[in-house]
């Protein structure tokens, strides 16, 4: 009985090793100036943002050791699902650090440049939202480089693609049928944005790992832990916050996860469930009121500035109309919306610097009377911008990555961000001009120019994603997969969200649905087929 006694309590000691790891990484970055942080920091003001950053950085390697010993030990026993995610996972990452090292240090647009440069004296640029740039900081305090949140949002989609590979591998009587799941992952708008570190790439990832955690698991095992409830609560309000169109994500997905897990969880864990991810959500936006252009309601009017342009020609001059165009004056500037399309416009001084909440509110107003006066107008102008954003006429990034290292000035960033990346420690082109010949190839464009390469039509269609999910949606209302229709819903819902307020053409608002619809089609086959096996 001594003997069974003291072997339980071996199995409840905590592996010391791992927080012993993230102790030495967190006092190594805090201790030896890596050029990461600017050494004018401002500790008095960020005292407590400089501790929560470090304290984060110390979770994550945390995490990330147990993770690995975790899988060690299960390797050890033999578990061949857990020894083929890591051998699937890690050739995935293994290629991604290839490639980045190839295009080092990375495909950078314009406005990583405004986080970096702000996040080395810890400050935050709330228009990606804050989040973004704290997921900088941490980055940088596990890979004191400046390019490792690249490195941990490729680290993301491997264990993601690595685990649906292994996964299926050892469920279907086919196991080679399960590396379907890499070509979505290796298609090249993909693998550009893996070296893009913004937010809808590690945004993506989370969203991928959820649904691949709840349908794959299955409704007994997904939060039969408190640990495991715990962290899809988190998981989901951290999708829910970090992109404005999360909360409709989250607020379609969540009645699913909700009627998946109903019967297996207790009415505590079901009363969690359906209130913590929102109120988790909340929390996580507190911090953007502290924004002068948040707060000022400038950042919500970037949800109506894309039909504005047609309402404003159509109306400016019509008396029936003349009270909802004085109220959109008192926010917008009409001379720059007559000459560029609403997005542009909105940054070429369409939209005045100060005005009130009740302007903003009347000028919203304003515009939702003008749209449905003339609806035609509207959809005419969203559905220009939708074909655009996925690729019917050429597909759309913020700038041409390949020309952003250019010694020669293509008019691609701001002077001041040209100068100040100049003294950036490890964050220029090992070989200029070979990134440049893989980063337009990623991006199917001609290295010398702008010009599209033939097929670009083909890959940077992002119409794709939209039909996968449609027919993952099909197979699983077919075959009554709860979880997977209610991934496709609301990943579908969300893109209508996006649909109605994106202010311009960017490929990258339809990221997620790109490579989400097609992981959903193949989840919705591999499951039937699956459940065919099972029920043999």
């Amino acid at each position: 009985m001594e003997a069974i006694r003291q072997s339980t309590w071996k199995t409840k000691v905590l592996d010391a090793r791992p927080i012993l790891l993230a102790l030495v990484v967190i006092g190594l970055t805090c201790t030896f100036d890596t050029g990461v942080f600017s050494q004018g920091l401002k500790f008095q003001s960020h005292i407590f943002r400089a501790f929560l950053i470090r304290g984060l950085g110390f979770l994550l390697v945390c995490g990330l050791g147990y993770g690995a010993k975790w899988m060690a030990g299960e390797i050890k026993k033999g578990n061949t699902l857990v020894r083929r995610w890591v051998q699937y996972g890690g050739a995935y990452f293994a290629f991604n650090l290839l490639l980045l090292l190839i295009c080092w240090p990375g495909a950078y647009r314009q406005d990583e440049f405004w986080i970096i440069n702000f996040a080395r004296t810890l400050d935050y640029v709330y228009w990606q939202h804050y989040l973004t740039s704290m997921f900088y900081m941490v980055s940088w305090t596990v890979i004191p480089v400046l390019s490792s949140p690249i490195i941990i949002e490729c680290l993301m989609a491997s264990i993601v693609v690595g685990y649906l590979v292994a996964f299926y591998s050892t469920r279907l009587p086919k196991p080679r049928i399960a590396l379907l799941f890499f070509i979505p992952f290796l298609l090249p708008p993909v693998l550009d944005n893996n070296l893009y570190p913004m937010r809808t790439t590690p945004w993506t990832y989370l969203i991928l790992g959820v649904i691949a955690w709840l349908v794959t698991l299955g409704p007994q095992k997904a939060v039969n832990s408190p640990r495991r409830l715990w962290s899809l609560i988190a998981l989901l309000a951290l999708i829910g916050a970090w992109r404005a169109e999360g909360i409709i994500l989250l607020a379609v997905f969540l009645p699913f996860i909700l009627a998946y897990t109903w019967k297996s969880i207790g009415v505590q864990s079901r009363l969690a469930l359906a209130l913590m991810p929102l109120l988790g959500m909340k929390v996580l936006g507190l911090p953007m009121a502290d924004d002068p252009g948040i707060s000022s309601h400038r950042y919500e009017v970037t949800a109506f500035v894309g039909p504005l342009a047609p309402l404003i020609a159509k109306y400016e001059n019509d008396p029936a109309h003349k009270q909802d165009i004085h109220s959109l004056a008192k926010v917008f500037n009409f001379e720059p919306f007559k000459k560029k399309p609403g997005g542009i416009a909105f940054w070429s001084g369409g939209v005045k610097d100060t005005f009130t909440p009740e302007e903003y509110l009347a000028a919203r107003s304003a515009f939702l009377h003008l749209a449905m006066a003339s609806p035609s107008s509207v959809w005419q102008e969203r559905l220009q911008l939708f074909l655009e954003s996925n690729g019917f006429g050429g597909f759309n990034q913020v700038r041409a990555t390949n020309f952003v290292f250019d010694r020669d000035d293509h008019d691609q960033l701001d002077p001041l961000i040209k100068r100040k990346m100049a003294r950036w420690p490890l964050f220029h082109p090992i070989n200029a001009e070979l990134r440049k010949q893989i980063v337009s190839l990623l991006q199917m464009r001609e290295a010398s120019g702008f010009k599209e390469l033939p097929g670009s039509w083909l890959l940077y269609d992002g119409l794709l994603g939209f039909v996968a999910a449609f027919a993952a949606l099909g197979v699983s209302l077919r075959k009554g997969n709860l979880m997977i229709v209610g991934a496709c819903l609301a990943m579908l819902l969300c893109a209508a969200g996006i649909f109605l307020t994106a202010p311009q053409s960017f490929f990258f608002y339809y990221f997620y649905l790109y490579i989400g619809g097609p992981v959903l089609l193949l989840l919705a086959i591999f499951e039937r087929k699956r459940r065919l096996q099972m029920g043999r």
